[in-house]
């Protein structure tokens, strides 16, 4: 169970109440049969990508009717249920599994959310506290009541402090810790961030390249641009001598308008002759965390590999097609990222106002944009 209990579900419409329809079903008396749970398990799988809730619910009420104390499968039950917004029923779901085993800690977690999601805060610290008091040493419940304490209980005081004592176990492993240091970040205030970061660094390595590339995205969404490029430099030689195979780096994240913008920067090819991404703005819905569509800015180099004054902005769309922007510069400068942020703010801003059908050419073929100069027109390839 990640930190985040959003899956992103959007416009799922009016959903079937799978309860009626095996309500009067006699549940299988019998040990729950391994090859038929998974397999019901891998239709709800396979339902759940496509955004069909309510036959995954379904299927994991088949789960349930093989073993009726399967207490794993009530809680993927109750976390879908409480993504989908539905409390209530997850909140009666998840206690009719932690009944048949209350120490199980993913039964106990997801409660807690339950709870703070129907704002019965008390009620949820009480459930992760007492997973704390069942396993003192595990960094698990202290990072979900820090999340509780920052996302719904907006306690930011708190929600550090919670942190702070993960670091402070025994043998905490590096995906915690790293965590930990991130919620404390994220939640410092701009005039005490160095601090913050330092103490990440110092804890975490200073050729941690997650950490490293971390910091860079932190400084950047304050808008301290110098220690942002300074420490996009270190991850970049870091990338390189340890060989890492992801070839980008996010370094900035903000929210605009009602979207949730990560920049990714590119480690590229830079064979002359061949065109380079340079910048890649993902933008996703700030409700439900659900990738929208990527906007990327290429560069292209003339035979000499030196970059031509032309380059271009790729607005991709996740169901629509694309559009190609053009804009034109004499050289690259080294204010570009700034100029093509608000380059891409522009394309996300019309893209919510008039909907997708501006960013696609006739017939959903692929268009240009000339943008610069005195040119406005717009051409079809």
């Amino acid at each position: 169970m990640g930190i985040s209990k959003k899956i992103g579900f959007l416009l799922l419409g009016t959903l079937l109440n799978c309860m009626s329809v095996i309500a009067n079903t006699e549940p299988i008396k019998a040990t729950a049969d391994t090859t038929l749970a998974k397999e019901y398990l891998g239709q709800a799988n396979a339902y759940l990508k496509k955004q069909q809730v309510d036959s995954a619910l379904i299927c994991y009420d088949k789960i349930i009717m093989l073993d009726t104390t399967l207490t794993d499968a009530y809680v993927s039950k109750a976390e879908l249920l409480l993504n989908i917004g539905r409390y209530e029923e997850a909140l009666s779901v998840n206690t009719k599994g932690l009944k048949f085993e209350p120490s199980n800690i993913d039964a106990i977690i997801t409660q807690s959310y339950i709870l703070a999601s129907m704002s019965r805060f008390d009620e949820a610290m009480k459930v992760i506290d007492g997973g704390i008091e069942k396993y003192p040493d595990n960094p698990t419940f202290y990072l979900h009541k820090a999340n509780i304490y920052h996302k719904y209980m907006k306690d930011i005081p708190n929600s550090i402090t919670t942190c702070e004592k993960i670091l402070k176990l025994k043998n905490v492993d590096y995906e915690h810790r790293f965590l930990a240091h991130s919620m404390i970040v994220q939640n410092t205030e701009k005039s005490s961030i160095n601090k913050a970061v330092n103490a990440m660094i110092k804890d975490m390595g200073e050729s941690d390249y997650s950490t490293i590339a971390f910091v860079t995205k932190i400084y950047n969404s304050l808008s301290i641009y110098d220690k942002g490029e300074k420490y996009k430099k270190i991850a970049f030689k870091l990338h390189d001598k340890q060989k890492i195979e992801d070839k980008t780096i996010c370094i900035d994240e903000y929210n605009h308008s009602n979207v949730i913008v990560q920049v990714f920067e590119y480690f590229d090819p830079k064979d002359a002759g061949s065109m380079k991404v340079q910048y890649e703005f993902r933008v996703y819905d700030n409700q439900t965390y659900e990738w929208k569509y990527n906007i990327r800015v290429e560069y292209f180099f003339d035979i000499t590999g030196k970059y031509k004054s032309q380059m271009a902005v790729m607005a991709t769309l996740s169901k629509d097609g694309f559009r190609t922007y053009w804009d034109t510069f004499s050289e690259l400068e080294k204010t570009s990222y700034k100029k093509w942020m608000k380059f891409a703010n522009k394309i996300i801003d019309d893209k919510l106002k008039v909907g997708s059908a501006s960013l696609i050419g006739k017939d959903n073929k692929s268009s240009t944009i000339i943008i610069g100069g005195d040119k406005s027109s717009e051409e079809q390839k």
